[in-house]
């Protein structure tokens, strides 16, 4: 018999949550309810808890949920969730996300389920303190990657389809044509197995070296140790910043994108002057960009105060102001009519 999770397989943490606030009555004094997807399981013990406190429900995208390129269920599977998707919206008084690729997919997809409420972008940020916290404290973990010669690439995170492996080890290679050794650390899941084949088929005086997955102190260690951070972004609707993309800017090291050049990242990477975007295509141009900023010794500056969580934390905490505000003055008893 084959069990499948619903909405996603960290369904029993979030009912566990729920059980949680309803038992103990943990809402007591609270304004508004803040539930943040992926998982998206959250949204469902959110709308739960708000629903049975009578508290405004704001929902927060960090990805895109069932228009995910990559969902991980079937057909019939991502139909019952959209059908979820849409009644949780519906219920929610505002809607945050991590950017406008996401707002706007909701918007084209939801479009009556999200009508007439805030809608705010709300960027991760980047948080220096916390990544060099963490840098530190993975020093004794992390994993052993031996000395390497020349230029060193990291890519974190999932790589799908042969056509993003494929620009990562042209890439790779190009680089190593112009300027000597170059080690990629591959820190994530390979899970068709496109990475290790591309890289043995296009890259073969590229090491490579397959970490797998590591946990965020022993990634933030490791991305300090490349000279290039690469991303890898979605074809498929306009992207927004992650918090690997975050990650990368703490480290202040070259970033190297590959995907559409008019998505969140590519925008703040020309403001920054610390990356840049490229067609999947282009990867032997991108490599020429690489070489010629490492041999200038270009190296990123600090992060302005715009980009940083505490400036994301101040635009959330106006949401949930202007949430709770509406609020409480939709519940205010109307003023006693004193015409006669």
């Amino acid at each position: 018999m084959r069990t499948v999770a619903f909405p996603d397989l960290h369904t029993g943490w979030a009912r566990a949550v729920e059980r949680l606030v309803w038992a103990r009555h943990l809402c007591a004094g609270v304004d508004v309810v803040l539930a943040t997807g992926g998982p998206f399981s959250a949204f469902v013990a959110g709308a739960a808890v708000a629903e049975r406190h009578k508290l405004p429900l704001i929902l927060d995208y960090q990805d895109l949920w069932t228009d995910s390129p990559a969902y991980p269920g079937g057909r019939l599977h991502r139909k019952r969730a959209r059908g979820l998707e849409r009644a949780l919206l519906e219920n929610a008084r505002a809607v945050t996300a991590v950017g406008v690729g996401v707002l706007e997919r909701l918007r084209q997809n939801y479009g009556r389920a999200v009508a007439g409420k805030p809608l705010k972008v709300v960027s991760l940020g980047a948080d220096t303190e916390a990544a060099e916290e963490a840098r530190r404290a993975a020093r004794a973990s992390s994993p052993v990657v031996g000395e390497s010669a020349g230029i060193v690439v990291g890519y974190f995170g999932t790589l799908y389809g042969t056509r993003a492996a494929r620009a990562l080890a042209t890439y790779a290679q190009e680089l190593h044509r112009l300027c000597g050794p170059v080690t990629v650390l591959f820190a994530g899941r390979d899970y068709t197995g496109a990475v290790a084949t591309e890289f043995r088929d296009h890259a073969q005086e590229v090491r490579f070296v397959a970490l797998g997955v590591v946990d965020w102190p022993s990634a933030i260690d490791i991305m300090n140790r490349c000279d290039v951070l690469t991303v890898l972004l979605s074809q498929a609707y306009r992207e927004e910043l992650t918090n690997k993309a975050y990650d990368y800017l703490c480290a202040r090291r070259l970033v190297v994108a590959f995907g559409s050049p008019d998505g969140d990242l590519a925008t703040l990477l020309n403001e920054l002057e610390t990356g840049a975007v490229f067609g999947y295509e282009n990867a032997e141009a991108a490599a020429r960009w690489t070489a010629k900023r490492l041999s200038a010794r270009v190296t990123p500056g600090p992060l302005p105060e715009h980009v940083s969580a505490r400036s994301s934390c101040r635009h959330l905490a106006d949401v949930l102001s202007s949430v709770v505000g509406l609020e409480r003055l939709e519940r205010r008893p109307a003023a006693p009519n004193s015409g006669g």
